[in-house]
């Protein structure tokens, strides 16, 4: 069985980072959070900021980014014979504004340092980018995914969303409303295949 798992928020989690960007950076005080910076700088009229701040988090300090609790553990406990991972991200060539980093070498360097040599996951052949969401989508409809984990709800909520495939929303701890497009994931170590 083939599973696929998008890697930015899901994966690679940068919570404490937007906060700490937009404080160093932008000078926006008190959020705790990705989604607390993003709704401040949105109802700002400081969208150019929120694109920025994107590009510096998910570019030059992806470094500084987490592995989400007990993914290791979790993805390592599962049989191989069994499954097979596959990370499959929307995620630009470069940033839309600010500096031109080049945001998958920068992910390349992140998986490979901390999630390949704990994992069967490599980068050469399990990792793939795409640079909109549509071209993404379109990937995991043509990949027999028997299971798909991502953080974005819209994903699976898309028309063209496989409906054969599991979709697992990874909410990190947070509650989100039932929806029939998805099983709530709310920490790595409740991922359950079966």
């Amino acid at each position: 069985m083939k599973i696929g798992i998008d890697l930015d928020n899901t994966i690679a989690i940068y919570d404490n980072l937007f906060s700490k960007y937009a404080s160093n950076l932008l000078g926006v005080k008190g959020c705790r959070n990705k989604k607390e910076v993003a709704h401040y700088l949105k109802n700002q009229n400081r969208e150019k900021d929120w694109t920025f701040l994107q590009g510096e988090v998910y570019g030059k300090y992806m470094t500084e980014a987490s592995v989400a609790k007990h993914f290791i553990e979790r993805i390592s406990s599962i049989d191989l014979s069994e499954a097979v991972f596959e990370i499959v991200s929307h995620r630009s060539l470069f940033p839309s504004s600010g500096a031109l980093y080049n945001m998958r070498n920068i992910a390349y360097d992140w998986i490979e340092l901390n999630i390949s040599p704990y994992t069967q996951i490599n980068i050469y052949k399990s990792v793939f980018f795409f640079e909109t969401i549509e071209e993404k989508i379109q990937f995991i409809s043509e990949s027999s995914y028997f299971a798909f984990v991502d953080d974005l709800p819209f994903i699976f909520e898309n028309n063209h969303f496989p409906k054969n495939t599991r979709a697992f929303l990874f909410t990190n701890g947070e509650k989100i409303s039932n929806n029939p497009f998805f099983e709530e994931l709310n920490s790595w170590e409740n991922f359950n295949l079966k």
